[in-house]
């Protein structure tokens, strides 16, 4: 993994408009009409300020302009971050992803430590300017494949996905399992999307599919998030 300059939202790429089986139009998602389990998210009883339950920090914490930037051994960030295991995550949901991850050959990469140290990671932008990085959780790579798995209250879910929207991507349902909800967009590219939302387990998973895509996209997570 070498420089990850990640930004606060999406790549901002023209979106594709899905259809599912037919030609009928199905509205994509942004935060003003995203629901949860059938309940609008701007109604969940959550005190913004207060209440994010740690799984967020705020990148004007963590000031890296350039001069700062070209101080980071990313080599160093990048050991230490892929050295922590499945085990050490304390949150069982985020250590049995994890889990499933490494066993199946993907590269792991801790989340907190690159938004600690080098100051860029997964988050989202609030609507005011201000910048969010997700800490609890990791980025798993392979070859065809960049996937965060993060710590999310459902308003940090909504505004992670209005920030997607307004980077021109635009997820569309796709499936409901029971407290998860599944969206997915395509780029103009080819790249596919899909974005899993656990209301009970607060567990946000994004994959980035790069494999039919027309352009060279990192696999290493650069650009994405």
């Amino acid at each position: 993994m070498k420089k990850k300059i990640v930004l606060a939202a999406g790549m901002a790429v023209t979106t594709l408009a899905l259809t599912f089986g037919t030609n009928q139009y199905i509205k994509s998602v942004n935060a003003s009409d995203l629901k949860i389990n059938g309940k609008a998210i701007a109604s969940v009883d959550r005190n913004e300020e207060t209440d994010d339950k740690g799984y967020v920090i705020n990148n004007s914490e963590y000031e890296f302009g350039p001069e700062k930037l070209a101080e980071v051994d990313f080599d160093e960030v990048e050991k230490k971050a892929s050295s922590r295991k499945p085990e050490d995550y304390t949150d069982e949901y985020i250590r049995e992803s994890a889990a499933y991850y490494s066993e199946k050959g993907y590269k792991l990469y801790d989340n907190e430590v690159y938004a600690r140290e080098a100051g860029m990671v997964f988050g989202y932008e609030d609507g005011s300017g201000e910048l969010y990085d997700f800490i609890i959780g990791f980025n798993a790579c392979d070859d065809h494949n960049n996937v965060y798995v993060v710590k999310a209250t459902p308003e940090q879910f909504k505004l992670f996905i209005n920030s997607e929207f307004h980077m021109g991507l635009s997820f569309f349902p796709d499936s409901k399992d029971g407290s998860s909800e599944t969206y997915v967009c395509n780029d103009h590219c080819g790249c596919v999307y899909m974005l899993t939302y656990d209301s009970e387990k607060e567990v946000l998973t994004y994959i980035l599919n790069t494999q039919n895509c027309t352009e060279d996209y990192p696999t290493d997570g650069s650009g994405v998030g």
